[in-house]
């Protein structure tokens, strides 16, 4: 083991970040929360303009536009080769945290979303010493690069929910069935089932191999942070995907009656139509 890592070893990640100078991360994580929160209001006054179904999902617009920049982001970088996968941690991180943090302010609390609330919370707090060149030593184990590119590979997986937010919109706002419609339903359920397959190929292939190597290194904790994400994620998408596959209108369409009701994202997301009027 190196000079460096040999002073490092059973530092904890999360006071290195925290009690680290340089603060530029967090203030990116700040900056995102606090435009999202302002995008979130602004797009309230756009759907009381605009109408139904915005005037009833308003967090439609930042939930979509997150997963767009995170997944976009991600191909570009991985692509770009390993030079660039710390362009992910500098700047797609701190937006994806400071997304988390809005959406529990502005949604998942206020709606009592509490499947949502766990993942933003748990991906948060896990996530949070990567921004920190200190924490992101300790919590990869001295090897930045893996979580780097565990980082990025998990971005790739938000084109499931462009997708899921995509079907919504058609099953509120199509007349009749479509084609769209059914292609739509079933690329997400393939999107799903991928996030399943590299939840598990990571699992398996990148995190339990490193056990000894964390242990050594003093940070099983920071071990267990990064394979509790990627657990979470794991159980959080083999729920949805059940919930998809259970509904039975989930791939065609049924125009039902309007409603008003606020939007749930794990309630509604994954049914076929929009609930009905009380």
């Amino acid at each position: 083991m190196s000079t460096e890592g040999s002073a490092h070893i059973g530092q904890n990640t999360w006071v290195a970040a925290l009690l680290s100078d340089d603060t530029e991360n967090e203030a990116k994580i700040l900056f995102w929360t606090v435009v999202v929160i302002i995008v979130h209001f602004l797009s309230k006054r756009l759907g009381n303009w605009y109408g139904y179904p915005l005037s009833i999902r308003p967090t439609i617009i930042n939930s979509t536009a997150h997963a767009v920049v995170v997944t976009v982001t991600s191909v570009l970088w991985l692509s770009m080769g390993r030079d660039y996968y710390p362009l992910w941690l500098k700047h797609s991180l701190p937006y994806t945290l400071g997304y988390f943090v809005a959406d529990n302010i502005i949604y998942s609390i206020p709606q009592k979303d509490y499947v949502i609330f766990i993942h933003h919370t748990v991906v948060f707090l896990a996530c949070y010493p990567w921004t920190d060149k200190v924490g992101l030593y300790l919590v990869s184990c001295h090897e930045p690069l893996w979580v780097n590119s565990l980082g990025m590979w998990f971005g790739l997986i938000e084109i499931g929910v462009v997708l899921l937010n995509t079907r919504w919109w058609l099953s509120q706002t199509l007349e009749k069935h479509s084609p769209i419609f059914t292609l739509i339903a079933v690329l997400t359920v393939v999107a799903f089932s991928g996030r399943l397959v590299l939840c598990y190929d990571q699992l398996m292939n990148q995190i339990l191999p490193r056990y000894n190597q964390c242990a050594e290194a003093g940070q099983l904790l920071s071990y267990f942070s990064v394979a509790t994400v990627v657990t979470t994620v794991f159980i959080l998408s083999a729920y949805w995907l059940v919930k998809i596959v259970l509904s039975p209108d989930f791939f065609f369409f049924k125009k039902r009656e309007r409603s008003n009701a606020p939007f749930s994202f794990t309630s509604d997301s994954f049914k076929g139509t929009n609930k009905k009027s009380d």
